[in-house]
């Protein structure tokens, strides 16, 4: 039910007195009447001097008019008169009350908050709590909590100040003295109740002493179970203390205030005064009941009725307790919609319900403003987005509340402003649209739901008025990234009433997060059993076990009188059991779809959840040959897949084309066009061995037509295999052993068996897949285009089954990554398969047989008798393991030694018994040519353009440059540059700056500036720049010097480096996250240097560290360099956790810096803060002037030139 999800909050009081005046309320009954309004408020402990606390009304006489009643905290509480009517701004004990929080009193401290402040529009928040926390400053233990119902009331500082608007409703308060000791238990209790707070001028002292306070003013999320709240507290006693319980329910917990909380934490029944349906009843069933209190009531004398009362409470019954409540007792919407046909057909000009709904984004309408996205917009070509999310945001500007989400399915639909069309080649396929009207003040909550999709906007005409409004919506407009967990957002709000109101729940997943939309977003966040629509893979199952189930939907289905089959529907939808809920989503239901942005729009409604429920009601379960060469023979041995597989003689020797692998290979040492192959080998033919971690060798053919054909051919011969350059046995390989693996497949594996292979970090030497195949294989394309992997586990494993002809084989796969340190023997296939193992591989001293533990590692005698061949470990290029009591043999990549734990490796295993018995049966520029060397420094002071210089050399110092700074020749940096400011063909560039010339400035978290220079002819040249200078060095600009710098000290580093330290510098400046506003390396350039492609193609660095520590010289070894890059991730203080832990040594630090950043002197190392002003080369520089930053390392002739500021917020 929609309350469930609303977080909400109960304030218990045990008083028997005032447990009775509620009482004699909720026991009668009488007939319903109108009445204009009741105000009531409970003063706890009452006080009239100026501290923070709950004050009376001086005993004052009520007029009759807009009048309140009164219940106080001493002897015998009852109600009485108010002295003064509520719209009064004097003597009304509300305002007596909060007359620190209306006029400023520097002794008292507030808090305030409200889901409908004052002086600001309603706030999309799920919560309805409001109150204000008062908090005496001084020496006095005093505070008081104000508890109310009224929108829009109590303005900080603004006067008090009826909401006429409310005069026609009821409403209640509740004021509690406390002592400072609870504001703890009260800060948390509010805190679970996700209040929107409006004010707050709590001092750092009080939240240092109060650590929920802080975390409640802070906004500090709450993050783990459980997702309620429960406190207990006394009010202050002056002449009378009460008991105290506060409830604060999250909206991550979907008990009943009422039922779940109330009931079952005070063990007794209960009566209830709160806005109601028809659908929620009394309940008597079992030993405590709830009950609702007839409406209307007589409440001290008025008489009221549950729709005109804003006031919500509950009796405790036994307990003389009563609670003071946040939420209504409501069930779910109403209404019982179905399908029906549309007036017209989509692809008319009118009258459709789309066309209407859109009328004014294909037209312009002045009042009506847009937001419009889609991952393939109407005239633009598809956009390379993560996320396939389409839809448009509609919003009235002027006073009318009202905005509407229209989200759909449908490639190249809706041009903003062009008329409406509808794509033809859209016709054979099914779509789905949803429209939600909404008020404005749920813009927020839709907007923030879009952003976690990554969309791409190809249409936006918000005014900034409305976007200052939302600040959710101005981050989406914006492209704000998002960059902290959690990277799922969740939105909660109501439509827009007219006849039917119904709940809504928006998900918006991030390409960050790896959670799949069905199954770790919709059923987990609702708790419950799922039926997927969409389209899907043969690997995605359906999942049976545990208590929820995700279940898809059988294809074909009947869907509102039409078959549908699931590859010919767009549409994309889940239906949430036990919630009259459906979800409109946008991802497959697949297993790469996990790292894919995606949505799902929720719609709680049992008539809507009804019509699709009866669409969804049915629900859904290769030959292998080995051929082994013996050392220093060309004749083979093979074993076939068949009922009985034993080891035969080949017909051919291995160097004959006619062989069993020549005959395999032939499509691919020859052109086929039907035949599509995918090659890998560390050491491939044709080509110098490649500097690879991994030793994987093999080779991939898919069949291109219709046919559901593939294999994969497993070997270990280097230099084997020349794509399309006929076949050839190497022939320094003869007198080695050899093995080799052929499965066949069907394609539907290809995924399984990429993936294992990616995990190998193999090198392809050859590869036509086309984009077809790939588009078709997530896995087999990430392969081909080299995607890393860079989230653990670093291990893959896959398994499926041969293609069957006359018997079928279980193959398992392992991969493991460079990143995982597992043995592939000991820790992968011991532990996975939980067997003991016998390992045929090469092997050291050191790696002994281990016997201990339940499952053995031994390694097979050499020589060994194997397929009647004497074969010895040294002579034997094959790889293989025995796994006992499996049936099972793997083929394997890695020596058993110790040190191949940090190389990728794989292993193929096939279950076969007879398999195993065959093999178990024998077993135990001219950047550098500037005249300036290999390094150089430069600083600028303050104030002057002249600058300094100190080159590389024997005794370098510092001198004065021939040019002053601005002057475009002569200069250092002038010169330097001068392949970057004009045009080298020669030398290419990467420039990074978080304030680009020519450019406003960049949202950029880190401060990094630089460039990049590579000699991309035959010199073997490349040189590193980096500054600290905003707006400066434009790429092919000419050179200009920003003259509101000149006021500032700059400094400037340039070393010369090999092109082999590339990968270095870019790895650090990678960690930096920079903003690059200028790139022209070219592929070949990037191909060679997978971190600078990695730098210039923006791949996030996902893993930790999150810190680089990279180590080169420059050229001719004239300087060592270490650089570091710490990310964002990483929390760690560039000068006390990087340079000096690092490097192990004092430093001395000149950097823009605070007060609360001192030096330390404790510990081994120091960290020491130079004085400011200090004379540098005669030149006397304050801290405050300079924009440089630097540390000297003491004991290690080092100076760093570093970025960041030494503050703590850095």
């Amino acid at each position: 039910t929609p309350e469930k999800q609303i977080p909400g909050a109960a304030v218990c009081l045990e008083n028997a007195n005032v447990y009775n005046a509620f009482s004699t309320a909720a026991a009668n009954f009488i007939e319903i009447m109108n009445i204009s309004i009741i105000l009531i408020l409970i003063s706890l402990n009452c006080c009239t001097a100026q501290v923070a606390t709950c004050k009376d009304d001086a005993d004052n006489n009520p007029p009759n008019v807009v009048s309140s009643s009164i219940m106080k905290s001493e002897g015998n509480p009852a109600w009485a008169p108010s002295a003064q009517n509520v719209d009064r701004n004097r003597d009304h004990s509300i305002v007596r009350t909060m007359a620190n929080f209306i006029a400023n009193n520097i002794n008292i401290k507030v808090l305030a908050y409200s889901d409908d402040p004052p002086n600001l529009p309603p706030r999309n928040e799920k919560s309805k709590a409001k109150g204000v926390l008062l908090v005496d400053n001084r020496a006095n233990d005093a505070a008081a909590w104000f508890v109310h119902t009224v929108p829009n009331f109590l303005a900080y500082l603004g006067g008090y100040s009826w909401p006429p608007t409310e005069t026609a409703k009821g409403h209640m308060f509740l004021c509690l003295s406390l002592s400072e000791a609870h504001l703890n238990s009260v800060a948390k209790a509010v805190r679970y109740q996700e209040p929107y707070i409006y004010v707050n001028n709590l001092t750092p002292a009080l939240l240092n002493q109060h650590i929920e306070l802080s975390n409640l003013a802070t906004g500090v999320e709450i993050r783990l179970t459980p997702f309620l709240e429960h406190a207990k507290f006394t009010t202050k006693g002056v002449r009378a203390a009460a008991n105290i319980q506060a409830f604060g329910k999250h909206t991550k917990s979907f008990a009943d205030i009422y039922a779940k909380v109330l009931r079952m934490k005070l063990s007794a029944s209960i009566r209830i005064w709160a806005p109601s349906d028809a659908r929620s009843k009394s309940i008597c069933k079992g030993q405590y009941h709830l009950r609702k209190i007839s409406s209307p009531m007589q409440l001290d004398g008025v008489q009221v009725s549950r729709e005109a009362d804003s006031a919500k409470w509950a009796l405790i019954d036994g307990k003389n307790t009563v609670c003071f409540t946040t939420n209504d007792y409501k069930c779910s919407s109403e209404g019982n919609p179905a399908w029906n046909p549309s007036r017209s057909a989509i692809n008319t000009d009118r009258q459709h319900s789309v066309v209407q709904t859109m009328a004014n984004f294909i037209l312009n309408d002045a009042q009506i403003k847009v937001v419009a996205y889609s991952d393939d917009p109407p005239n633009l070509p598809p956009r390379k987005e993560k996320g396939k999310a389409k839809g448009v945001l509609l919003i009235d500007i002027r006073v009318n509340d009202a905005a509407a989400w229209f989200l759909h399915t449908v490639p190249n639909f809706l041009a903003h402003l062009g008329a409406y069309s509808w794509p033809q080649t859209e016709t054979a396929k099914g779509h789905m649209f949803l429209c939600v009207s909404f008020i404005e003040a749920h813009l927020n909550s839709v907007a923030k739901a879009i952003r976690y999709q990554q969309p791409y906007i190809y249409a936006n005409n918000l005014p900034d008025t409305v976007l200052n409004q939302h600040n959710e919506l101005s981050n989406l407009v914006n492209a704000v990234d998002i960059r902290v967990t959690p990277f799922v957002g969740q939105a909660k709000f109501t439509t827009k009433a007219a006849q039917a109101v119904a709940n809504i729940e928006a998900f918006g997943k991030h390409t960050k997060s790896f959670s799949d939309i069905y199954a770790r977003v919709l059923k987990n966040k609702f708790a419950a059993s799922i039926r997927v629509w969409a389209p899907s893979d043969a690997k995605s199952k359906s999942v049976c076990k545990g208590q929820y189930h995700l279940r898809k939907v059988a294809s074909p289905m009947q869907f509102a009188g039409d078959q549908v089959s699931r590859e010919a529907d767009s549409a994309k939808w889940a239906l949430i059991e036990g919630k009259n809920t459906v979800c409109f989503t946008t991802n497959d239901y697949k297993a790469a779809e996990k790292q894919i942005p995606g949505a799902a729009v929720c719609l709680e409604n049992a008539g809507v959840y009804n019509a699709f429920s009866a669409a969804a009601v049915n629900v859904e379960a290769c030959n292998k040959s080995f051929v082994y060469k013996p050392p220093n023979e060309i004749s083979t041995k093979v074993m076939k897949s068949g009922p009985d597989p034993a080891w035969g003689n080949s017909v051919r020797s291995i160097n004959n084309a006619q062989h069993s692998i020549g005959r395999t290979m032939v499509d691919f040492v020859r052109n086929t066009p039907q035949i599509k192959v995918l090659a890998y080998n560390n050491d491939p033919p044709n080509l110098p061995p490649g500097k690879e971690t991994s030793k994987a060798k093999g080779v991939l053919l898919v069949d291109n037509t219709v046919t559901d054909a593939a294999a994969w051919f497993i070997h270990t011969a280097p230099n084997f295999l020349a794509h399309l350059g006929g076949y050839t046995w190497p022939a320094a390989e003869t007198a080695k052993g050899h093995m080799f693996l052929c499965l066949s497949l069907n394609e539907i594996h290809l995924n399984s068996v990429a993936k294992a292979l990616r995990y190998q970090e193999p090198y392809i030497y050859a590869n036509n897949l086309p984009v077809a195949i790939l588009n078709q294989h997530e896995e087999l394309s990430n392969l081909v285009n080299g995607i890393e992997v860079r989230v653990t586990p670093f291990l893959e494993h896959a398994r499926f089954v041969t293609k069957r002809t006359q018997v079928e084989a279980n193959v398992q796969v392992f991969g493991k990554h460079t990143k995982s340190f597992s043995d592939i023997y000991g820790r992968v296939l011991r532990n996975k398969l939980s067997a003991s193992i016998r390992i045929w591989a090469h092997s050291d001293a050191r790696s002994k047989s281990i016997c201990k533990g339940q499952h053995k590692l031994r390694k097979i005698a050499s020589p060994m008798q194997f397929a009647d061949s004497e074969v010895s470990r040294e002579a034997d290029s094959t790889r293989w393991a025995l796994v006992e009591g499996k049936n099972t043999v793997c083929l394997t990549t890695n020596d058993y030694k110790a040190s191949e734990k940090q190389i990728p490796g794989a292993a193929v295993c096939i279950e076969n018994a007879h398999l195993n018995d065959a093999d178990n049966s024998n077993c135990y520029f001219d950047i550098t040519r500037k005249q300036l060397g290999a390094r150089y420094f430069v600083y600028k002071p303050p104030n002057v353009l002249q600058t300094k210089i100190m080159q590389s050399g024997l005794n370098p110092a510092w001198a004065p440059s021939a040019q002053p700074i601005q002057s475009n020749n002569g200069h250092s940096i002038v010169q330097t540059m001068a392949h970057f400011i004009a045009d080298n063909p020669n030398i290419k560039v990467l420039a990074y700056s978080d304030d680009p010339p020519n450019l406003p400035p960049r949202n950029e978290k880190s401060k990094a500036k630089g460039v990049l220079l590579i000699d991309n002819s035959a010199a073997n040249a490349a040189a590193w720049l980096v500054h600290t200078v905003p707006k400066f060095l434009s790429h092919l600009g000419g050179y200009s010097w920003p003259q509101t710098e000149t006021a500032k000290g700059h400094i400037f580093l340039c070393l010369s480096i090999n092109e082999e330290s590339l990968n270095a510098v870019a790895r650090a400046v990678r960690y930096q996250e920079p903003y690059i506003y200028a790139n022209n390396l070219p592929l070949a350039l990037l191909n060679q240097h997978n971190e600078l492609s990695n730098l210039a193609t923006g791949v996030e660095i996902r893993v930790t560290p999150f810190l680089e520590h990279a180590k080169l010289a420059t050229r001719n070894n004239g300087a060592n360099v270490q650089a570091f890059g710490k990310h964002t991730k990483s929390f760690a203080d560039m000068y006390e956790r990087v340079l000096r832990n690092k490097l192990s040594a004092k430093i001395r630090i000149w950097a823009p810096s605070d007060v609360r950043s001192k030096s330390i002197c404790r510990g081994q190392y120091h960290l020491r803060k130079i004085v400011s002003p200090m004379q540098f080369d005669g030149v006397q520089v304050s801290r405050e002037a300079d924009s440089a930053k630097w540390a000297l390392v003491e004991g290690k002739n080092t100076v760093c030139f570093t970025t960041n500021d030494y503050k703590v917020n850095c």
